[in-house]
């Protein structure tokens, strides 16, 4: 039985993967999100939404848009199927969204505000991703719009 902690390892373990084999992504908002075997070389197009769809799969959790991996998922879905935390509460492989209504971006935490304040994240925002940045530097480029975090796998 995989525990709370060993997914939570798994998606920071795969996002660190996906930044470090960063030649095989490309950025576009396209559907459905591929799904492809864990750790693939292979070239793998998709967005911020879908990034974190597939760190998810790979890391074999839920569904973080609660669509059983239609591949039709996006930011907004995440929105409204995962339970929103307070950032004090994050921990390693949560998300943030940034942007009102539906959100315009998602990155995971590589370590949550239970023990970092400025904490490191793992974002596919742009043609030349995934990368990783400190969670101060990724809201300078969403500067003004509120920030949501999110619990991405139930605490047990």
């Amino acid at each position: 039985m995989t525990t709370t902690m060993q997914y939570r390892q798994a998606i920071v373990d795969n996002c660190s993967w996906a930044v470090s084999d960063k030649a095989s992504w490309n950025y576009a908002e396209v559907r459905p999100i591929p799904r492809l075997p864990a750790r693939t070389s292979s070239s793998i197009t998709t967005d911020c939404s879908g990034f974190v769809t597939i760190m998810a799969d790979w890391s074999k959790m839920p569904d973080p848009n609660g669509l059983n991996y239609n591949g039709s998922g996006y930011t907004g879905d995440m929105l409204s199927h995962l339970p929103h935390i307070p950032f004090n509460q994050t921990w390693r492989g949560d998300l943030c969204v940034f942007g009102g209504g539906t959100g315009t971006h998602v990155v995971v935490l590589a370590i949550g505000g239970v023990r970092e304040a400025d904490p490191m994240v793992y974002s596919h925002g742009f043609q030349g991703g995934p990368i990783t940045l400190l969670l101060s530097q990724e809201k300078r480029y969403h500067s003004g719009e509120p920030t949501t975090f999110l619990r991405i796998i139930p605490s047990g």
